[in-house]
């Protein structure tokens, strides 16, 4: 699907609802998660569109009040966590179905603390969840195979999940819940027609199958976009309905979407 068909569709269904990831999508990866910034081109279309959608909204797997800061934007909802985490008009909630599991996972990457000692691993807790980064590692791929798998030994008895990312492996509540269940549940409580999720990671996978399988209603039209790079996980561009290069292709594909609107207006 061509970018000006795709948008054309998205307009053939009324309100319509802006979803997208941050990390590789709204900013380009960087070695460390701190280096993060959102790009200036992305940030200013998000602005505008938050003027004239009722809803636009990022999810991430980063705390909430973190993505919340570095992308900066009042009107925007923010999703933490995985969806586990919401901020919304001045707000945090945390689902209390994940913060009950937040000791057990701290005392899991406590234990992988001690018994990691790799170059270049590192660790970041984040209440409800917690992550290991092997990007900064001599050797990546073995690092990736010694991360996963003391933390499946170490999640054994407990049910703790174990989810692999772009160089990051993820310690998360056993619950049922991700971006695609938190994506439809948001776009159920802000009743638009007309959805786009933007991603560009394995987690973003859970949301392109979620949004799919709402659009299947009469009435609803659903766009998966696909952010493209070289880290891109396995069935990304086959899930995805329309795909754009890095996050440089993103700010393109925001700002002829603020353009199409504005006519519309």
């Amino acid at each position: 699907m061509k970018m000006q068909e795709a948008i054309d569709y998205l307009l053939g269904a009324q309100p319509l609802g802006l979803a997208t990831d941050f990390d590789g999508t709204l900013s380009h990866i960087v070695p460390s998660p701190e280096l993060a910034t959102t790009d200036h081109g992305c940030r200013q279309s998000l602005a505008k569109l938050s003027e004239i959608l009722p809803l636009v909204a990022v999810l991430s797997g980063r705390q909430v009040e973190e993505v919340h800061q570095l992308v900066g934007l009042p009107e925007v909802i923010y999703l933490g966590n995985h969806g586990l985490e919401r901020w919304e008009k001045g707000g945090t909630y945390v689902d209390p179905r994940a913060a009950q599991y937040a000791p057990a996972i701290h005392a899991i990457l406590e234990r992988a603390r001690q018994e990691l000692k790799l170059p270049g691993v590192t660790f970041e807790e984040k209440g409800v969840t917690a992550s290991i980064h092997y990007r900064l590692a001599q050797n990546p791929a073995a690092a990736r195979k010694s991360v996963a798998s003391l933390l499946r030994e170490l999640t054994a008895e407990s049910g703790i999940r174990v989810v692999e990312g772009r160089r990051v492996v993820e310690l998360r509540p056993p619950l049922e819940l991700d971006k695609g269940s938190a994506l439809v549940d948001l776009i159920g409580k802000y009743e638009v027609s007309s959805v786009i999720y933007a991603g560009d990671d394995q987690t973003d996978l859970d949301a392109f199958r979620a949004i799919h399988r709402w659009g299947l209603q009469e009435d609803r039209h659903a766009l998966a976009v696909g952010v493209v790079s070289g880290e891109m996980p396995p069935g990304l561009i086959q899930e995805a309905d329309l795909t754009v290069q890095g996050v440089e292709g993103m700010a393109g594909f925001l700002a002829v979407l603020v353009e199409a609107l504005s006519r519309k207006q």
